[in-house]
């Protein structure tokens, strides 16, 4: 019997069910609920209201319900023409309805109207979006006050349409950062391969961007520009690239040219020339013509991406070119290397030449993005900040090299950047070198985050890293060279089992599941006391003779690993959720100034009688005398003091405030968070302490707790974190 598809309806799937429904798919084996909620961010409750659309969805489309297995989770039930209807669903020329969430209307909108050449008719926008006219109407509201805060103005005139004004290189920003929030390099490759991605709204992101220009051709282009330059982008610089080119072709086709740059002594440059390459095969593929400025701009780009890996260019250098751009960007990074290790008190050894050459390599692309205001955004610079704020710090310290090169201050995301390559130095100066497992680094955003994630792989486990090359890359690494590969980001065409997919700094998740796949560098605990029990019996040896070596050594190990019990014993481990209750918690207070976010944060200890009220003044003291060292990330305070100030029982609080306090941190202010921590000792409270720094680090839990209305809110992300 013919399936009988329902094609219209009130039946609708948000991008999120589609992701889930797409997992499934893909999926040969059942799923856990647990799983799909920690891989979407999402509570229990709502992941399993998206199954239920998605189940009902499948049901009044005349497909089975989905199985169910208790401890297993769920899966898809094989059907007859599940697969195609999935296709055509997800296609972007669909029949089935789907329903644009207001995010993705806003991104749509303004994109279609910065990208237009005429005016846009509201019309033309319903039929799209499939929303009514109050819908329209509400979300060019929301465009109006993004673009005016980009210096550019909204036009509305009734009977001729909706359409945007101002500088050109506004537009082309503001049009670039927005499409690059949502279009990612695994959408381009599976564009390139399928044309058709899973995302309805970067289907009509690509329908906008390549209607009359071929992908492959961008592609091709910016592939020969690799060649030519000998570097290759990383997978960000590629996108980026691809984005802009396709947005110069756009406008380029309708003779729009207000591009301003001053580059005359750039002309004879390598960028340029290559530049200048990609214009003429584009006009000469297109048929169009593309304005001088166009090639200064593309040039700036070139200058400007970041690089996963750098070697001869085919474009001879002159002499002069080399000394006056090279040599004098070596000596600014050695110079900062020289300054981080006089101000990290260690010294990178033989991995110095390494640091300094790579940090010159990303430097190349980075003073042009500084000099010219090209806006870079690190994807990590959260992490970075809340991992590593002491390198950060260092690192800003010693960028004074670079800004007194430029001529320019450097920002913080480029200093997070520069912080990485350090980061990565240092860990690779302290590494112990093993060849084991051999393995692919895979990485989406620059050499920087490659080098911290390599060099920690290399520090926690028995491995050798191969290659850090970009996702476009890894199809040049043939398959007998690797072992295993680890990415940072999805790999389209590649099964899941042979490759991991991971965080940049390696959260918990991640470090279980590569222990599963990798030996870990450093010995079990048995394998410590049997080391310790050796050592001991080669001392005894040395002024005794031994009769029985066998059963000195049992003996040995058996009161090592007694004492050890005992000392676990006497010590109970206090968790998060032990310390952050009900009672500790408290939301959006209104606080006037920084002292009064810290007597808020008190007052709940004070109130339990677990902290005297001098421990509140011995904070303020410190803050006081030694600064605000104590707000310890963007956002966020962790006052603490001594615990013989006041303390009388280890406790912990937690503040959100109802308006952000200044507290005198160059980078960290304004703060909406406040955790008050009161130690008896040294040790009870390191490891509340430690899970307390994952939360810091989990971003999406961080702005959970700072943006909740309820204290369950809280308490879920706090018991997430106490395992």
């Amino acid at each position: 019997m013919k399936r009988k598809f329902i094609r219209d309806g009130n039946m609708e799937l948000n991008q999120r069910c589609i992701e889930i429904l797409q997992a499934l798919r893909e999926s040969d084996d059942y799923i856990r609920t647990t799983e799909l909620a920690d891989s979407y961010g999402l509570t229990d409750r709502a992941i399993r209201y998206s199954i239920d659309k998605i189940e009902q969805f499948l049901v009044k489309n005349g497909f089975d319900y989905l199985e169910r297995e208790h401890n297993k989770g769920i899966k898809l039930k094989p059907s007859a023409g599940l697969e195609e209807f999935i296709d055509s669903f997800v296609g972007s020329h669909t029949p089935y309805k789907y329903f644009f969430s207001n995010e993705e209307r806003f991104v749509y909108l303004t994109i279609r109207l910065l990208l237009a050449e005429s005016p846009v008719n509201s019309d033309e926008l319903r039929s799209k979006l499939y929303i009514s006219k109050n819908t329209v109407l509400k979300t060019l509201a929301t465009a109006e006050k993004w673009l005016r805060e980009r210096n550019l103005i909204l036009v509305k005139k009734r009977k001729i349409g909706t359409w945007v004004t101002g500088k050109e290189m506004d537009r082309r920003r503001a049009a670039t950062d927005l499409i690059l929030q949502v279009i990612t390099v695994k959408d381009l490759l599976n564009y390139l391969d399928k044309q058709m991605v899973q995302s309805k709204l970067v289907n009509l992101l690509f329908e906008e961007l390549f209607s009359r220009i071929e992908l492959w051709l961008l592609d091709e282009v910016i592939c020969q520009a690799e060649n030519e330059l000998g570097r290759k982008f990383s997978d960000k610089a590629y996108c980026q690239m691809v984005i802009y080119l396709a947005i110069v072709l756009r406008r380029a086709a309708h003779d729009i040219d207000s591009l301003d740059l001053h580059v005359d002594n750039m002309k004879n440059s390598i960028e340029f020339s290559v530049a200048k390459q990609m214009v003429d095969r584009l006009q000469q593929e297109l048929g169009i013509s593309i304005a001088p400025g166009e090639t200064d701009h593309i040039m700036f780009y070139l200058l400007g991406a970041d690089v996963i890996k750098s070697e001869r260019s085919k474009i001879p250098r002159s002499p002069r070119q080399i000394l006056a751009r090279q040599d004098r960007l070596y000596q600014v990074a050695a110079a900062m290397t020289d300054e981080m290790e006089k101000l990290c008190g260690m010294e990178f050894g033989k991995e110095k030449k390494r640091v300094v050459e790579d940090l010159t390599l990303h430097l190349r692309s980075a003073v042009y993005r500084v000099k010219y205001g090209i806006a870079q955004v690190n994807p990590a610079y959260d992490e970075v900040r809340n991992k590593y704020n002491e390198m950060f710090q260092r690192t800003k310290q010693a960028a004074r090299y670079l800004e007194e090169y430029i001529k320019e201050k450097v920002d913080g995301h480029e200093l997070s950047y520069l912080t990485m390559h350090f980061v990565a130095g240092m860990e690779r100066a302290k590494q112990i070198i093993h060849t084991k497992t051999r393995v692919v680094v895979v990485c989406g955003t620059g050499i920087g985050t490659a080098s911290v994630l390599a060099h920690r792989l290399r520090n926690e486990f028995n491995v050798k890293i191969v290659d850090t090359v970009s996702c476009r890359g890894l199809n040049a690494v043939p398959n007998d060279k690797y072992d295993l590969i680890i990415s940072t980001v999805d790999l389209p065409g590649y099964e899941q089992s042979r490759y991991l997919k991971v965080q940049p700094f390696l959260s918990e998740e991640d470090y279980r599941r590569l222990q599963q796949r990798l030996n870990r560098r450093f010995p079990s605990s048995y394998q410590l006391e049997l080391s310790l029990v050796n050592k001991l019996i080669g001392i005894v040896e040395k002024y005794a003779a031994i009769t029985d070596r066998q059963q000195l050594q049992y003996e040995m190990m058996y009161e090592i690993k007694r004492h050890n019990e005992r000392r676990m014993e006497r010590r109970y481990v206090y968790m998060l959720s032990d310390l952050l209750t009900r009672e500790t918690i408290k939301l959006n207070v209104t606080c006037a100034d920084w002292k009064e976010a810290i007597a808020a944060g008190t007052a709940p200890l004070e109130e339990k009688k677990w902290v005297s009220i001098g421990y509140k003044e011995a904070i303020i003291n410190n803050f006081v005398t030694f600064g605000p060292y104590m707000v310890v990330a963007p956002g966020i305070v962790l006052a603490h003091a001594r615990p013989e100030c006041g303390v009388k029982k280890l406790a912990m609080s937690l503040v959100t405030l109802a308006n952000p306090v200044n507290f005198g941190h160059e980078l960290n202010d304004p703060v909406k968070l406040v955790v008050t921590l009161a130690a008896t000792d040294n040790e009870t409270h390191l490891k509340a302490l430690s899970q307390l720094m994952e939360v810091f680090m989990n971003q999406e839990d961080l702005n959970t707790i700072i943006n909740a209305t309820s204290k369950d809110e809280v308490i879920e992300v706090i018991k997430k974190h106490s395992k």
